[in-house]
């Protein structure tokens, strides 16, 4: 079930279940709050906030479909639901979400977690190209999913990772296809917001990524260099949904279990 909060006159949807440790876990690009609630865990307070745009969320003006903007809508619903402390977390776009707010406001986190992230530091990276040439798709064939389908680009991502493909080829089915392609077109070419002496701010507080293989919109190799620019960092390596979808979610929950049963330490305390 879904609640709403009003944030610079936009309708925002979230879902808060369950009791425990408070985690709040965002969403990938082009999904719901249903993505991250397939791996939380069920001993945490489960939070997720729809990002403009997504699920039942308002979309906005063009020029804020940002994730500065994102970032500014999880802190109006941490104050609105006056969560103290919480994990903050999120999958690809989520992750991105997440970092850039941790950095806003470390002393109001106590964990972190990146699950195949998609940025390090830089704006719009190679690997998420295709949702640029899937967006000019969407605009310019009317059957632009099986004109894209056949595209040089498509078939060799198909021909790495499964999971990936069907993840660009649902952006097609989306129920208002204008509203999804200036999303893949904005998010694909944004900023994370975030440079490199930003990560070393993060000090002790506690961080965990996660990667897996067979995955070229999230390379491994972006999950392994944000461990290494961290300071606290702990990398994970998870089964790769194209391999086997069941063991992605077994694992992925796991390690987001394991993470939630951590000490509570708030970058406040480790000031001190």
């Amino acid at each position: 079930m879904r609640s709403t909060i009003i944030n610079s006159g936009l309708t925002l949807s979230y879902v808060d279940q369950g009791r425990g440790r408070a985690f709040i876990f965002q969403h990938g690009l082009g999904a719901d709050a249903n993505q991250p609630l397939e791996v939380m865990p069920k001993t945490v307070r489960r939070i997720v906030l729809e990002c403009r745009g997504h699920g039942s969320s308002d979309l906005g003006p063009d020029d804020q479909i940002r994730i500065n903007f994102f970032s500014q809508d999880l802190l109006a619903l941490i104050n609105h639901l006056n969560v103290s402390s919480p994990i903050i977390g999120g999958i690809s776009m989520g992750a991105a979400v997440a970092l850039q707010y941790t950095i806003k406001n470390p002393k109001k986190v106590s964990g972190l977690v990146l699950a195949r992230p998609a940025w390090l530091t830089k704006r719009a990276p190679s690997n998420l190209k295709i949702f640029t040439s899937a967006a000019k798709y969407m605009e310019q064939f009317p059957d632009g999913k099986e004109l894209f389908r056949r595209t040089p680009e498509f078939l060799s991502l198909q021909s790495y990772s499964t999971d990936n493909a069907k993840s660009i080829l649902k952006q097609f089915d989306a129920k208002d296809l204008p509203r999804r392609r200036r999303i893949l077109h904005a998010i694909s070419t944004d900023d994370p917001g975030v440079d490199p002496n930003d990560l070393k701010t993060l000090g002790n507080l506690p961080v965990l990524i996660i990667g897996c293989k067979f995955d070229r919109i999230h390379p491994i190799s972006i999950a392994q260099e944000l461990a290494s620019l961290i300071p606290a960092a702990r990398f994970v390596e998870i089964t790769a949904k194209s391999v086997s979808k069941r063991q992605y979610q077994l694992e992925f929950e796991h390690a987001l279990s394991e993470f939630a049963a951590l000490p509570q330490v708030t970058k406040e305390q480790d000031d001190v």
